[in-house]
């Protein structure tokens, strides 16, 4: 709240109100522009997205997928270096494709974007916050334009008959061009107050009202470019590329939906038999998906699935689901409504889900969910049209543990340094707030092209005294970073390397984040062979050989470099 307001020695003048209202008419004029721009240009998004499907119909149909061994069974360091290697390939597949296709609509917002840059540029506040952070809105907009692909097509079709292991040059090119573009870009800071809290000192009726002008065009802007890219994820169809299991979710027909007690809504679809968690014998599988909002305006989905018979009869399933209990159940055909009694004496009586025999009835989907988890529910009354009894049917309870109150995230950046060959990289902490007095600090690395979540350690969940991760990358560029909480008071690490014993770096943390000692990292061209720790008085606590994981990390290079 602090940042949103003007430092007490600058005082709002007629010029801040002046340069104010400047910028809201650009901005407004920007989101107008935009929002013409991008309706007009989606005819030629749907043309490209037509004739690239037509060109290159099917060329993905054998491009690898992310299935594989269940987490029992991970897999080989090489197989993962090969797995990290495709799905890379494969990233930089759709990024040209998107590229390829958004073209249009970027071409037509490169002159309002240019126009807008222009005219806030000689803008300026006294609060001198202000100035530079618009000017860097400006700049990151016009970076919004992205290098040209020559033949996306071309590119797609030098993939796959390298059997979806060789990128094309022009491929590798564009790859280049998009690290180059993430690593030019500047970090920003997270504590930085935004334009629009600064501005808000110098805005009157005339501003606020054109600040909700402004907003309803970044809404329609929002449909129009959701509806844009929804013509190009459909690309990806032609092309041969599976659908998502969202994609597949949204065209199973939908035989009904309502309200919940709890506040939410549930939706009961009809699922394919080969998909269906309930098995290959159930010839009618249906899914019910329950959604509640959050305080924060944050949808949460969850659901089960059920196997409808034709004189359906089946037990009925109570779930926690989140902050609330959720209970399914198929009834005959002949029950219309079911009354739900709670533990307190209370009963809620609702509707169900009628099923034709198309979907395996005549039958029917009761679906209801309470908030809380007391009072809880005891039965269920299944009543057929003229009101008399069908069947009761008693509910198993439910204990569902205590939902943990989970804080904001924090994040704090904590090391920002570079690697032997100059690449940059940060060691990020991730502070997180259970409840009124219990946190936990998680540590996490961005560096390279490597996963992050393999470099993501939570400090105090190893009892040993230095819980160390790895964040490593291949050649033609490698490095091997080393990094973790140091839990002993004054203790040290060393590294054992070609060249000696060398010290990691230990790096104090704020109290607040409740690290329980310093954070200590080591930078390498190649992995150690060895950490030592070592007490504050220099007694050696334990080593630690670092051969196995030596071993691991050229196998995944050896996998990663086959391409």
């Amino acid at each position: 709240m602090v940042a949103s307001i003007v430092p007490a020695s600058i005082a709002a003048t007629p010029a801040d109100r002046t340069a104010t209202q400047e910028y809201l008419q650009a901005t407004y004029q920007l989101e107008q522009e935009d929002l013409h721009d991008v309706t007009a240009s989606r005819s030629g998004v749907v043309v490209l997205a037509e004739r690239l499907g037509q060109e290159c119909h099917g060329v993905l149909a054998g491009e690898p997928t992310e299935e594989g061994p269940s987490l029992s069974a991970p897999l080989p360091p090489r197989a993962r270096g090969e797995r990290q290697r495709s799905e890379l390939q494969k990233t930089t597949i759709e990024e040209e494709i998107g590229v390829a296709l958004e073209e249009p609509i970027y071409q037509a917002l490169q002159a309002p974007t240019e126009a807008f840059a222009a005219q806030v540029a000689p803008l300026s506040w006294s609060d001198p916050r202000i100035a530079p952070l618009v000017r860097q809105q400006a700049s990151r907009l016009e970076e919004r334009q992205t290098p040209p692909v020559a033949d996306a097509c071309a590119d797609m079709k030098a993939w796959a008959q390298s059997g979806y292991h060789r990128l094309s040059p022009a491929s590798r090119s564009f790859e280049a061009a998009q690290n180059a573009a993430r690593s030019r870009a500047p970090a920003k800071p997270r504590a930085e107050p935004s334009v629009e809290s600064l501005l808000k000192p110098y805005e009157g009726p005339r501003q606020r009202k054109l600040i909700r002008r402004i907003r309803a065009l970044r809404t329609e802007l929002l449909r129009a470019l959701v509806t844009t890219f929804h013509t190009i994820s459909r690309v990806g169809r032609a092309l041969g590329e599976p659908e998502s299991p969202f994609e597949e979710r949204e065209r199973e027909p939908v035989l009904g939906h309502g309200k919940t007690s709890a506040g939410g809504t549930y939706v009961v679809r009809a699922e394919r038999a080969e998909t269906s968690s309930p098995g290959p014998r159930c010839r009618h599988p249906l899914s019910v998906e329950f959604s509640e909002r959050s305080t924060n305006s944050v949808s949460f989905s969850s659901g089960s699935s059920l196997c409808l018979t034709g004189h359906s009869s089946g037990l009925p399933s109570v779930e926690c689901e989140g902050r609330a209990i959720s209970i399914t159940a198929t009834v005959p055909a002949s029950v219309r409504t079911v009354t739900l009694l709670l533990s307190d004496g209370r009963t809620i009586t609702s509707g169900v889900v009628g099923i034709s025999r198309r979907y395996g009835g005549p039958g029917g989907v009761y679906a209801q969910a309470v908030r809380g988890h007391s009072p809880y529910p005891v039965s269920l009354t299944e009543l057929a049209g003229n009101g008399s009894v069908v069947r009761v049917v008693g509910l198993a309870r439910q204990r569902c543990p205590p939902k943990s109150t989970i804080g904001p995230l924090r994040f704090v950046d904590l090391v920002q340094a570079t690697t032997p060959e100059g690449e940059p990289f940060t060691i990020t902490g991730v502070l997180v707030g259970f409840g009124r007095n219990r946190t936990s600090l998680e540590l996490a690395i961005t560096a390279g092209m490597r996963n992050v979540e393999e470099s993501r350690i939570e400090v105090g969940g190893k009892p040993k005294a230095f819980p160390w991760s790895l964040a490593a990358e291949c050649p033609p560029h490698p490095y091997s970073i080393i990094y973790g909480i140091l839990s002993p008071p004054g203790a040290s690490v060393l590294a054992r390397t070609p060249t000696g014993l060398v010290p990691l770096t230990a790096v104090p943390l704020a109290a607040d984040l409740h690290a329980k000692g310093p954070l200590v990292y080591g930078v390498f061209a190649a992995l150690p062979s060895e950490l030592i720790v070592r007490s504050s008085n220099g007694a050696t606590l334990y080593t630690e050989s670092l051969a196995a994981r030596a071993k691991e990390e050229a196998e995944f290079c050896e996998g990663y470099e086959e391409g």
